[in-house]
């Protein structure tokens, strides 16, 4: 058994309780099995008190999803972000393809490797990509679709509403990414603005 140190205003992992003092601070220690990942588990008992689903159902993809998904994938790989590679396909109500966006720095910004492996400056500087195809964009998205190979996070959802998406294709978030990103807040904020959710199960090899 571990005991853990668990802040529940936060709702974050502060560290394993090693016998110092964390007097002054709002903690509670708990029990977890050895078998459980540490982090896995936080995010569960975070999200558990949400009053929404803070993870859609999956389901399997239609022809067009497996296809605008797989393309995803390639536009993130345009990405020079070594480490999170995202990227976006937005497509009208036809179904035809209407831009295409992935994670990077703005037009003439210097995107040196030094500057990508420096994490603060990179999230100071970075344009997501759902908000690359956003800048190229028609003013009303009434009816379009958003395709992503990540969930999107709250700020970029709350893009989307604004400018009128109806639907976000997803694939189903892996533990990693569980691990360094949030669910609930993208998830409430399409709840709430109308966006359709539809999280798509990664195929099993």
């Amino acid at each position: 058994m571990k005991l853990v140190v668990y802040d529940y205003d936060s709702y974050m992992l502060l560290e394993q309780y090693d016998g110092h003092s964390l007097e002054g601070t709002d903690y509670t220690v708990v029990d977890v099995p050895d078998n459980v990942d540490l982090d896995l588990w936080v995010y569960k008992h975070r999200n558990k008190h949400s009053s929404i689903p803070f993870e859609p159902e999956s389901v399997d993809p239609t022809i067009w999803d497996t296809r605008y998904l797989a393309l995803t994938e390639t536009v993130a790989s345009w990405s020079k972000d070594p480490s999170s590679k995202f990227g976006s396909v937005l497509v009208d109500p036809n179904n035809v393809v209407s831009a295409l966006g992935f994670n990077g720095f703005a037009k003439g910004f210097e995107d040196s490797p030094e500057r990508w492996a420096d994490r603060e400056f990179k999230y100071a500087h970075v344009i997501h990509a759902e908000e690359q195809v956003l800048l190229h964009s028609p003013v009303d998205l009434t009816g379009y679709t958003l395709y992503c190979n990540g969930l999107p996070c709250s700020s970029c959802m709350s893009k989307l509403a604004q400018k009128g998406v109806s639907t976000v294709v997803f694939y189903e978030p892996t533990a990693d990414y569980k691990k360094r990103w949030s669910i609930a807040n993208p998830v409430q904020v399409a709840k709430e603005c109308g966006i359709q959710l539809k999280q798509i199960r990664r195929e099993t090899k």
